[in-house]
């Protein structure tokens, strides 16, 4: 199927789901209503850019409905037991507050960067797709993912299965999902904000020589500094579960472990100010939900049943968000919502625009990525992509952009502690120009990863030989009939 906005829209409005015991959820009918609305508009061929403002708005309403359905199925919470008392969504003015600064902080970073893309559009698109790919069953297996998903880390390798006290609903999963799509780039801007401040010095040099603007975040500290410190072992925390006797009957002790390998890495891509883990701590400082989370390292402290399976639902939504940009954490299943991140946000590519799209009012390149639900499962993941150009394209920049890609894709599948139990094998595909020159990038379960860039004519051939002759002192490249291999060069 080719990915575009109309054709996710009309399948997500037909979905049917099951009776919910709340009115808030995901997909009720009044989030239908608004998504029919911007079915309507595109139907009309209506920018979806030109649509932002109503976008906005049901950002807003998603996030409200996903805490609120949260906190329904929350059996500690009094809801499903008092039908007449109803969640609510506390501190939600402060996240809107943040994320309307943010949309309007977009049109600074457009010019900041020539090459800046949305990331207001962006994470609804990657909602509906995520929710797309979730919720549609596959021709071949009659079977959704969203029922095989499974928390990062909580794996029974022995069973090949999920522990019961973990099992979630499906409005509990897609508000999940909610969340972690819509918020994941919420950091961005704090992200980018050197580039912003650089490029304003440079302008202010021709009048004030010395010119120097300082913003640091060096001086965090005290209350903020422990609190960001907390969060990052919040995120970096698992459940562990021991039996103990009481009155001679066996029961369940569930006590947090902070998971030192998540803790380095997640700290290490705060120490870079990477967006994602910026995203993480944004979401928990401003909604009430999260600083709700029970949460103790202490050896004399236990969760019960439900305290643990709440703070995994809200460990999950910042964990996502925050190793989206963590690249030194590396995946070894399929079915979690960290690995659905990124599999969308490298996915979402159809119609985003940069500021030079804006300028010229015009794109240079179509690009279509075609999904395949019945290549999406538990040992395969295949992608294609095909890119159309109405002028002719820069070979080297695509292809230094691809082989970029296909480095972070081999280093968050790569090998390490458990990835023997790695079910998946992962394949990219990227065509350009009716398929003259094809990007290879497959990343097997079972054997090293490769590279490799096939060409179909005389023509595709002499421009790969030009791309080598340009980079020939950085990669190897070993050539076979129709295609080459590439690496790069040890030094």
């Amino acid at each position: 199927m080719n990915l575009n906005d109309v054709v996710l829209l009309d399948k997500i409005i037909k979905l049917r789901m099951p009776v919910c015991g709340s009115n808030d959820f995901v997909l009720e009918k009044d989030i239908k209503k608004e998504l029919h609305k911007i079915y309507s508009s595109l139907k009309k061929k209506v920018d979806l850019y030109s649509l932002e403002e109503d976008i906005k708005k049901l950002w807003i309403k998603l996030v409200d409905k996903s805490i609120k359905c949260l906190k329904y199925y929350d059996q500690r919470e009094p809801f499903i037991k008092y039908k007449n008392k109803k969640p609510e969504t506390y501190r939600i003015e402060d996240l809107k507050l943040y994320f309307d600064q943010f949309s309007s902080f977009e049109g600074v970073l457009y010019g900041s960067n020539k090459e800046y893309r949305d990331h207001v559009i962006h994470a609804f698109r990657i909602w509906l797709l995520g929710v797309f790919i979730l919720l549609t069953k596959s021709s071949k297996t009659d079977t959704r993912i969203i029922n095989k998903i499974v928390l990062d880390g909580v794996i029974n390798y022995d069973k090949n299965d999920k522990n019961d006290l973990f099992d979630l609903t499906i409005f509990e999963l897609l508000s999940i999902w909610t969340l972690i799509s819509l918020c994941h780039d919420l950091g961005y801007p704090l992200e980018r904000r050197d580039e912003v401040i650089k490029k304003t010095e440079k302008m202010m040099t021709g009048f004030f020589p010395n010119a120097n603007i300082t913003m640091t975040y060096n001086n965090i500290s005290g209350v903020h500094d422990e609190t960001i410190r907390n969060i990052v072992k919040f995120i970096s925390s698992k459940i562990e579960s021991s039996v103990t006797k009481d009155n001679s009957e066996n029961k369940t002790k569930y006590s947090t472990r902070i998971q030192s390998k998540y803790y380095n890495k997640i700290n290490k891509s705060l120490e870079s100010f990477s967006h994602g883990i910026i995203s993480a701590i944004i979401l928990f400082k401003s909604l009430e939900y999260f600083s709700e989370s029970d949460f103790s390292i202490e050896g004399d402290y236990s969760y019960s049943k439900d305290d643990a399976k709440q703070f995994y639902i809200r460990r999950e939504i910042l964990r996502s968000i925050a190793m989206h940009t963590c690249y030194n954490a590396y995946h070894i299943k399929t079915t979690t919502l960290p690995f659905l991140l990124i599999l969308c946000d490298e996915l979402q590519e159809w119609d985003r625009k940069t500021f030079i799209d804006f300028y010229l009012g015009k794109q240079n390149i179509d690009n279509n990525v075609d999904l395949d639900l019945n290549k999406l499962k538990k040992n395969e993941v295949c992608i294609c992509e095909n890119l159309k150009f109405k002028i002719t394209p820069n070979y080297e920049k695509l292809f230094d952009k691809y082989f970029k890609q296909y480095e972070k894709y081999k280093k968050i599948f790569r090998d390490g502690l458990d990835t023997n139990h790695r079910e998946f094998s992962f394949n990219k595909q990227v065509k350009i120009k009716n398929n003259e020159i094809v990007f290879v990038m497959d990343i097997s379960k079972n054997e090293n990863s490769k590279f490799i860039i096939e060409y179909k004519t005389k023509a595709s051939r002499d421009e790969i030989n030009k791309i080598r002759k340009k980079i020939n002192d950085k990669y190897e490249f070993i050539t076979g009939k129709n295609n080459c291999l590439v690496s790069r060069k040890e030094y």
